[in-house]
């Protein structure tokens, strides 16, 4: 029980930290604009740094546990997160498109989770 704990912890940290650093990113180019080069350059190394983040907690989440399972909760988990988050900070204009695709990533995301028990 433990380890499935531990690696639900990593698969979470994947997620924060995958979604932190595309943000990052996207506030360096904002800041590029607005603020200087050297307030951007700084940025983007705090994205470097959240993103590797990202990369340190994967091989932890996968430790003795399926692949498949991790990869795509991992992934789609990040994917949705960044998106959700996205749309909370920049309030881009919503379209039936985008919605479906959210929904069908969560939809994923439940599937591949239940299938694992």
């Amino acid at each position: 029980m433990a380890d499935r704990t531990l690696t639900l912890l990593f698969i979470v940290g994947y997620i924060v930290a995958f979604a932190g650093s595309n943000l990052l990113f996207k506030y360096t180019d904002i800041a590029r604009d607005t603020s200087g080069d050297f307030r951007a350059l700084l940025i983007f190394a705090a994205a470097n740094v959240v993103g590797f983040l990202a990369a340190t907690c994967m091989p932890f989440a996968l430790r003795g546990q399926n692949p498949s399972v991790v990869y795509a909760l991992c992934h789609g988990g990040g994917f949705l997160a960044l998106q959700l988050v996205s749309f909370a900070l920049f309030r881009p204009a919503l379209s039936v498109t985008f919605i479906a695709g959210v929904l069908l990533i969560t939809a994923g995301l439940v599937l591949v989770s239940v299938g694992e028990r």
